[in-house]
């Protein structure tokens, strides 16, 4: 093995945000999406898995197709088929009925920074300044 290595990924140390942690109760820190195996206070350090497979809480009301997407929902705590609501963090690894209150998802093991999203805000008139365009004019059809 290389000399650059450090050590394997699937498991690493982290230090708990305010709050603390959870054990089992997934977490973001910084951009990565983290299931604590221990419950500690905030800026404690703690061992969370980054890899494997996991049930995790899902929406009612969802059906998921297995080899399907999974998206974490940060304001629900709960993973979707929505990419509307998240970050994609894994694969949806079985599938599951409406009524289901949680779900199987294999994660990912990648960074959540860096991606692109989606942010959408309702603006009323007055919030918009006369004359300033939103998007640049595209041209328009051709009249040669």
């Amino acid at each position: 093995m290389g000399t650059i290595f450090v050590q394997p990924g699937c498991s690493m140390e982290f230090t708990a945000p305010a709050g603390g942690v959870t054990v089992d109760v997934p977490v973001i820190i910084g951009g990565l999406f983290v299931i604590p195996t221990v419950t500690v206070a905030a800026t404690v350090r703690f061992n969370g898995l980054l890899e494997g497979v996991f049930k995790l809480p899902k929406a009612t009301g969802e059906v998921w197709t297995e080899g399907a997407p999974a998206y974490w929902d940060v304001a629900n705590t709960r993973a979707s088929f929505d990419p509307a609501v998240g970050q994609q963090i894994g694969t949806i690894t079985s599938a599951a009925l409406t009524g289901d209150t949680t779900g199987i998802v294999r994660l990912n093991e990648v960074s959540l920074s860096g991606g692109v999203l989606k942010l959408q805000k309702r603006l009323t008139v007055a919030q918009i300044t006369p004359g300033q365009r939103c998007f640049r004019p595209s041209p328009g059809p051709s009249t040669a």
